[in-house]
C-alpha cells in the first residue's frame, strides 16, 4: 500500500514535462493548481479539450456559487475537467459538451473559518492534464514504473526481487524526461569482488534501484541514488548498517547485516552500489565507538516513513514545483485517507500535527487549523524536522537522515547544530566529507571507477552521481533549500 502511495504522488509530478504537454506520461490523472478565484472575480484558461474556460464565483446567503462557460471544443468526444476546492470541500466538474455548469457549495456545510478563507483567497482552481479517454494508458505508464521486483523471490518477474527489463527502461525514460539527466548502461551487468580491507569502517554505500522510488527521490530531491548504507567494522567483522524496507529485501527497519550477506541481498534486489570513501580528515574525526553506540540505541525502529517527504521539502513553493502541487497532494491523500487511514497519518499526517502542535487531526481538521492561523500548507510542510521528535513508533530516520544521525553522533560534526532527519541523499553526498582522489580506489575497482574515483561495486547503470563533497558542514544545514529540475542548485546557506 505505501507504494501504491508513492505511485499517486508522482502522478502529479513534472518539470521538463509539464501538463500542457502532449506526453502521456503518468503524472497527467491528476490535475494542476492554476489559481484561486474568489467571490466577485473570474479566472479563464485554455483547456486540454476546451479552448477556453471560464469560472467565476459569487456568493449569496446561503452558499457559494460557481458558474462556468466552456467553449470552443477541439474535438467531438473530447472530455475534461476541473476541480474546485477550499482544501475542505471540493467538487469535480466533468466537461464534455459546450456551454454553461454551475454547482454551489452550502454555507451550513462549512465552518465560518473556511467561508471567510474562501472570501478573503478563494477557492483553489485545478484543471485537466488530460483527456479523460487517456486515464488508462497514462495508469499503466504509471504501473510500469512501478510494478517490478516487489518480493524476496527471484524467480517471478513482479513479485521477485529483480527489477525487470521493461521497469529499467520505463524508470531511465521518466528520468530523462523529468529531470533531464540520462543514465547510462554498463555494456553488461557487473560485479566486483571488492576485498573488504578496502572498505573502512563510515564508508558509504550508495544504492541506485530503478524500482519507481528511487526515481521519485531522483526527481523530488536531485538525488541520483536512493538508497544509503554505511559500513562498520566490529571485532573482525564487516557490517551494512541502515535503515531499510523495501519490499525486495529480507529485513525491515534499522538494522545490521554482515557485509557478505549484504552484498548477495543486494545483488538479488538489483542494486547498483558506489563505494564512496571517507576523507582522511573526516574519517579522524569519526569515532567507531560512538557509531556503534549510537547504532545499538536505534536498532530495530521502522524505517522512517513519517518525515520521508518533508526532509527535501524546505519550501513553500521552491520544492518539485509546477504538475506536483500540495493542494492536489492533499485531496487525493484525504481521500484515501477514509480508506486506509493509518497509512495516511503515517505518510502525512503525523508529521503535519507535529508541525501544528496538535494531534491526531486529519485533513479536515488540518486545514481548519490553516484556516484559522492564516498559513497555507506549503508553510506548514517547510517547518524543519528534528531529529528529538518521537512519533508513536519511536525516532524516524529515512536511510540518508539515519547515516547523518550516524556521522553525527561519531563526531565528524563536531558541536555544530545539524538536524540529521532534514538531509535527502544529495545533501549527505555533498557533504565535503568524502575522499574523491582516487587514493583509495582498490587495484580490483581500476576497471570500474566512475565519477570521482569512485568504485561501482554492481549494477546495470553507472553511478555517476553529479556534483559532491563541497559544502562545509555549518549549522542548521538543508533546512531552507529548493530543489527544482532540472538544475537542483544548491543556495548558499540554505
Amino acid at each position: 500500500m505505501l507504494t501504491l502511495i508513492l505511485a499517486l504522488i508522482s502522478l502529479s509530478s513534472g518539470q521538463l514535462v509539464d501538463c500542457d504537454s502532449d506526453f502521456p506520461g503518468p503524472y497527467k490523472v491528476l490535475p494542476k493548481t492554476i489559481g484561486q478565484v474568489k467571490p466577485g472575480a473570474s479566472l479563464a484558461y485554455k483547456g486540454r479539450c476546451f479552448g477556453r474556460i471560464s469560472v467565476a464565483v459569487s456568493e449569496s446567503e446561503k452558499s457559494f456559487d460557481v458558474e462556468i462557460l466552456a467553449y470552443d471544443k477541439k474535438s467531438t468526444f473530447c472530455t475534461e475537467f476541473s476541480v474546485l476546492s477550499s482544501g475542505k470541500s471540493h467538487a469535480l466538474k466533468t466537461y464534455l459538451l459546450q456551454g454553461s455548469y454551475a454547482h454551489s457549495f452550502a454555507k451550513k456545510d462549512m465552518s465560518e473559518y473556511e467561508a471567510e478563507f474562501i472570501r478573503s483567497s478563494g477557492f483553489y482552481l485545478m484543471k485537466s492534464c488530460l483527456d479523460v479517454s487517456d486515464f488508462p494508458k497514462s495508469l499503466f505508464e504509471t504501473a510500469k514504473l512501478f510494478l517490478g521486483g516487489l518480493g524476496t523471490n527471484p524467480l517471478i518477474p513482479i513479485f521477485g526481487s529483480k527489477v525487470p527489463e521493461y521497469q529499467l527502461s520505463a524508470n531511465i525514460d521518466f528520468v530523462k524526461r523529468y529531470t533531464g539527466y540520462q543514465f547510462e548502461r554498463w555494456a553488461k551487468p557487473q560485479r566486483v569482488n571488492i576485498d573488504k580491507k578496502n572498505i573502512r569502517s563510515g564508508d558509504f554505500l550508495a544504492i541506485l534501484r530503478l524500482d519507481g522510488i528511487d526515481q521519485l527521490i531522483h526527481w523530488g530531491s536531485g538525488s541520483r541514488i536512493g538508497h544509503s548504507t554505511m559500513a562498520l567494522w566490529r571485532d573482525g567483522e564487516l557490517f551494512v548498517v541502515e535503515s531499510q524496507d523495501g519490499p525486495y529485501w529480507p529485513r525491515r527497519g534499522i538494522q545490521k547485516n554482515k557485509f557478505d550477506q549484504w552484498a548477495t541481498w543486494a545483488n538479488n534486489a538489483d542494486f547498483n552500489v558506489l563505494h564512496v570513501p571517507l576523507s582522511d580528515e573526516a574519517r579522524a574525526r569519526f569515532d567507531v565507538e560512538k557509531a556503534w553506540a549510537f547504532y545499538d540505541s536505534m536498532e530495530g525502529y521502522n524505517y522512517g516513513y513519517h518525515n520521508f517527504l518533508f526532509g527535501f521539502w524546505d519550501t513553500p513553493s521552491q520544492n518539485v514545483q509546477g504538475q506536483y502541487d500540495l493542494i492536489s497532494l492533499s485531496i487525493i491523500t484525504s481521500l484515501f485517507g477514509k480508506v486506509v487511514p493509518k497509512v495516511i497519518d503515517l505518510m502525512f499526517l503525523d508529521a503535519i500535527n507535529k508541525r501544528l502542535g496538535t494531534e491526531k487531526l486529519n485533513f479536515a481538521g488540518v486545514w481548519e487549523e490553516l484556516y484559522k492561523r492564516k498559513t497555507t500548507l506549503g508553510e506548514v510542510m517547510s517547518i524543519p524536522e528534528r531529529d528529538d521528535w518521537r512519533y508513536e513508533d519511536g525516532p524516524n530516520y529515512v536511510c540518508s537522515s539515519f547515516l547523518v544521525a550516524v556521522y553525527k553522533a561519531a563526531g565528524v560534526f563536531g558541536e555544530l547544530d545539524i538536524q540529521a532527519t532534514e538531509f535527502t541523499p544529495k545533501d549527505l553526498l555533498e557533504l565535503n566529507i568524502w575522499e574523491t582522489s582516487g587514493k583509495y580506489l582498490a587495484p580490483e575497482c581500476r576497471d570500474f571507477a566512475v565519477e570521482h574515483n569512485w568504485c561501482q561495486i554492481m549494477g546495470k547503470v553507472k553511478m555517476n552521481l553529479g556534483p559532491a563533497s563541497f559544502v562545509e558542514p555549518y549549522d542548521q544545514m538543508n533546512q531552507r533549500c529548493p530543489s527544482i529540475a532540472p538544475d537542483y542548485k544548491r543556495v548558499a546557506g540554505c
